[in-house]
């Protein structure tokens, strides 16, 4: 086949349109390792396990008082694909807010690069503008690496906003409990200390009845 200048045209033009379509898949987030397991999918492990549960508990609430689905989403990385792009895409692929007519909401944060998003559904777009969504993101203390309260503000501040517009009145999410245990970090340091303790009483009985014997029987000790 001959190619004339026209046709060399036409085909260097259709490889860069190939590959401006393909070079986007090389270096985006492969949603499809990622599965909902939940309201709330920590898959960076960024929450303690009580901030977690007290978190799923009350999107769960939100769903059932004001038939929003708030859906959280915590990754590592994006892999240089745009946030919302991202969110888009696992909203989709997750059918967020599907059960209750596309009454869904998405929070996307990729922990390494600092960046969250919200993905707001159709239905859902007059209760909860895109400026209002993304304001409730930018807490400072996402920026300080921390998962636990700050997310747990956010959607109660989503929630809240949310069920005003409905009617209906949310319960605020109980104080997530920390529990220690009998080997947390600081329990071990006690134990450490007491054990100190006991061994320098010990190791001292042995001079003191060393004195205190030989005084307690001299004649003298009880004039």
């Amino acid at each position: 086949m001959r190619f004339s200048p026209r046709n060399w045209a036409r085909t260097f033009h259709r490889f860069w349109i190939v590959a401006a379509l393909c070079v986007p898949a090389l270096v985006a987030l492969d949603t499809s390792k990622l599965k909902q397991h939940g309201h709330v999918n920590d898959f960076a492990s960024k929450m303690a396990p009580d901030s977690l549960r007290v978190l799923e508990q009350y999107c769960v609430q939100v769903e059932q008082k004001t038939g929003v689905q708030l859906v959280i989403a915590i990754v590592n990385r994006l892999d240089g694909e745009p946030a919302k792009s991202a969110a888009g895409r696992l909203f989709t692929e997750w059918a967020v807010g599907s059960r209750n007519e596309n009454q869904g909401m998405l929070l996307l944060f990729a922990v390494e690069e600092k960046r969250e998003v919200a993905q707001v559904g159709a239905a859902l777009d007059a209760v909860v503008p895109a400026d209002f969504a993304a304001g409730a993101l930018k807490r400072p203390a996402l920026q300080a690496n921390d998962y636990n309260r700050p997310l747990i503000l956010i959607a109660e501040t989503l929630g809240e906003h949310i069920a005003n517009a409905r009617g209906v009145t949310l319960d605020p999410p109980e104080p997530a409990k920390h529990k220690g245990g009998w080997f947390s970090p600081i329990a071990i340091v006690f134990y450490v200390c007491v054990a100190a303790m006991i061994a320098g009483v010990i190791s001292i009985i042995p001079g003191l009845m060393k004195f205190a014997v030989p005084a307690a029987k001299s004649p003298t000790t009880w004039l």
